[in-house]
């Protein structure tokens, strides 16, 4: 007879039993180990990102630009983005309520104004400050301009104006002009600037600075300067009052082409030395500086004809 271990005195099912035991033992622990990988996974920070952060974005730019390549899409979000600045831009509290000027003359901030008058009452969100300085600086007494919002109501305009330094006559017309040649207006009559000196001829005024060099070196004979003349563009003639002061009896004092001041203080000298321009003379040419030319007056002439006829 075969002796009976303690294996075969265990149940005839205990064997497949185990097994099917084993198997579902091993079934739970595979599941456990997936979900213990996917933590694992979840703890790195570029997988969150990815997945809380750039995914949610990347979806969001694909639609708006989807949205955005549509144009009935595009057209909506402009008509609606042009309504709610109309609206704002229409707010009372954005009007132009003041115009504040500094900088200029009671006359020159009159014209401002006058060329600001569609600004009143506009709104300030609609301001082109660009357009407003180009605006002010095309006023001829308007050297430059600053424009700025002082506040949504206020607007401030700050010029520096041009300094009138003579009369231009050109065409027969004068007008006023400053030192760099600049026309600011028209000046209607000479006499309403006596103060300023008057030159003529085409391309004076891109010499008045020299003009009023003339001017300043011309010591006693300045009250009696009526004019300078502008000669082909390179030189200068200066009119003066005759001796007995009849605008037919002026004398003509032609300067050099160069050195024009030190030529004019030389017939100041020639004044102050000699009373020269006190004679009856029609012209002194002063070109060529060691060879000045006076010629008489038909007065003078005949007098001079005279007394030679008189001798002999």
């Amino acid at each position: 007879m075969r002796a009976l271990g303690p294996e075969s005195r265990q149940p005839r099912g205990a064997a497949h039993g185990g097994a099917a035991y084993g198997g579902a033992a091993r079934g739970v622990s595979g599941g456990a180990l997936w979900r213990y990988r996917l933590a694992r996974l979840w703890r790195r920070r570029t997988l969150r990102r990815a997945v809380l952060v750039q995914g949610p974005a990347l979806a969001l730019a694909a639609i708006a630009a989807m949205l955005a390549s549509d144009p009935a899409v595009h057209a909506a979000l402009a008509d609606k983005a042009q309504a709610v600045r109309a609206a704002l831009t229409a707010r009372p509290e954005f009007a132009i309520r003041r115009i504040e000027i500094e900088g200029a003359s009671p006359g020159v901030r009159a014209e401002i104004l006058a060329s600001l008058t569609d600004a009143m009452g506009a709104s300030s969100l609609n301001l082109d400050a660009n357009a407003v300085r180009r605006r002010v600086e095309s006023l001829g007494w308007v050297a430059s301009a600053r424009v700025s919002l002082e506040a949504p109501e206020a607007l401030r305009v700050a010029v520096v104006e041009r300094a009138a330094a003579a009369v231009w006559r050109i065409d027969g017309e004068p007008v006023l002009i400053d030192r760099a040649g600049v026309v600011i207006e028209p000046a209607f009559r000479r006499a309403d600037h006596p103060d300023l000196p008057l030159v003529a001829g085409e391309g004076a005024n891109a010499a008045v600075a020299e003009a009023l060099a003339v001017m300043d070196a011309a010591g006693p004979l300045a009250p009696r300067i009526r004019g300078l003349v502008r000669v082909g563009a390179r030189r200068w003639d200066v009119v003066l009052t005759g001796v007995t002061r009849e605008e037919d009896d002026d004398v003509t004092l032609r300067l050099p082409a160069e050195n024009a001041a030190a030529a004019m203080a030389r017939a100041a000298a020639l004044q102050s030395d000699h009373a020269l321009f006190d004679r009856d003379i029609r012209a002194v040419d002063l070109r060529l500086p060691d060879r000045p030319t006076v010629r008489l007056t038909p007065r003078a002439l005949t007098r001079l004809a005279a007394l030679r006829g008189d001798s002999a």
